[in-house]
Parts: C-alpha cells; sequence; structure tokens
C-alpha cells in the first residue's frame, strides 16, 4: 500500500484521474491514482463540507458522508474534468475546485432536493431478533437461495440488518433513505451514514468469504 502511494505522490491531481480512468485495463495503477487523489484532498474537503453544514445549519457529521459520495462518484466517473474548464491555471487547485463543486451538489441533493417529491412510505421494519428469526420473511430476500439466506444468518445482528437495508434500499452505493438510516441507527444504536457504511461494507466481506467457504 505505502509503495503505491508513493509511487503517485509526484503526479499532479488532474493525472490521477486520467490513471483513475484507466481501471479496466490497469486496476491496480487506478487503485493507487485513486488512494493518493483521496489522501491528498480528503481533509480538505471534509473542511470545506464541514463549514458549509455550519453555515446552513447542519449536523456537521453529514460532512464526512458528503465526502465519501463525491470519492465514489469520482471512482465510478473520473473523466469529468477537464483543464481548459478551469478558472486556474495551477492544476492542483483546479482539481480542488471541481471536487468542491461535486461536494456542493452532493450537498443540495441531500438537504435540498430541487424536486419536491412525494412522501414516500417505506415498507421496512428492522428485524429486532437478534437471532433473524425474519429471515424468510424479508422482501428483498424473495427468490434468493435458501443457501445465501442460511450464510446470512451467520452474520451478526447488526452486520444483517445493515446489508440488507442497503441491499434493499441503496445496492449501488447511494445514500440510504433518510427513514431507512434513521431506523437503523435508533433500533442498532449506530452513529451517522458512514457507521453504516462500515458496517454493510464489513457485512459484504463476511458474506463473501462465507459463501466461498461453502462451495
Amino acid at each position: 500500500m505505502e509503495q503505491i502511494k508513493e509511487s503517485y505522490s509526484g503526479y499532479a491531481a488532474d493525472d490521477l484521474l486520467v490513471v483513475i480512468s484507466m481501471i479496466d485495463d490497469e486496476p491496480e495503477e487506478a487503485k493507487g491514482a485513486y488512494i493518493e487523489l483521496v489522501n491528498r484532498f480528503r481533509n480538505k474537503l471534509v473542511e470545506y463540507c464541514m463549514v458549509k453544514c455550519k453555515a446552513n445549519h447542519k449536523d456537521v457529521n453529514y460532512a464526512v458522508d458528503i465526502v465519501w459520495n463525491v470519492f465514489y462518484r469520482i471512482k465510478n466517473s473520473p473523466d469529468g474534468f477537464t483543464m481548459s474548464k478551469a478558472n486556474t491555471d495551477d492544476h492542483e487547485e483546479a482539481v480542488l475546485a471541481y471536487l468542491k463543486g461535486i461536494a456542493r451538489r452532493e450537498f443540495y441533493d441531500l438537504f435540498y432536493p430541487r424536486k419536491k417529491s412525494k412522501v414516500i412510505e417505506y415498507d421496512f421494519k428492522v428485524d429486532t431478533s437478534k437471532e433473524g428469526t425474519e429471515l424468510y420473511n424479508r422482501k428483498v430476500l424473495k427468490g434468493i437461495n435458501d443457501e445465501v439466506v442460511k450464510v446470512l444468518s451467520k452474520l451478526s445482528w447488526k452486520e444483517r440488518e445493515v446489508f440488507l437495508a442497503y441491499l434493499e434500499f441503496a445496492p449501488n452505493g447511494e445514500y440510504l433513505p433518510r427513514e431507512i438510516g434513521d431506523q437503523l441507527r435508533e433500533s442498532l444504536q449506530l452513529a451517522g451514514e458512514s457507521t453504516l457504511r462500515v458496517y454493510n461494507k464489513r457485512a459484504k466481506e463476511k458474506l463473501q468469504t462465507l459463501l466461498n467457504a461453502t462451495s
């Protein structure tokens, strides 16, 4: 990991974006460039988002989640930046301004959606039985192989419930609907969105390990 970081520390920020876009052909190089980009700009973006949250009377803990989504979008679409559209000749400042622009859109999409959507009532309830007695009744698991459901039961209670919520409501890495996140945090006594993401990540990794062991 340290070698990857060092090999990309001398790259200009916009060049890092180019390397990240090569993920299909050069996955390890893209990973290294991505790690360098995150390490280089994460703290500045978190600070920027915290200021924005404070100015708009929002919980500053959302800053970390917003920045996480910025880098998630960059990882999946790194080719949106062009130096010719920047307002500065400084490559680092130009990329930082670009990332702040994405963060700004994420902030407003989270707190001030442009279109007022209808109030949605979600058919969702956290299974408070730590043994997972409701597993076979979960709508999101309908049609799933019984062996997979059995493996799910081996996850810890919190990992299982967070994983199932993301599987149903945010399968492509989106934010969980706020109502769902609130239910999870209250029922499982967890902190912010980033905590939920960590539980989901750990659940997926453990699930994959368990599935590989049964195959």
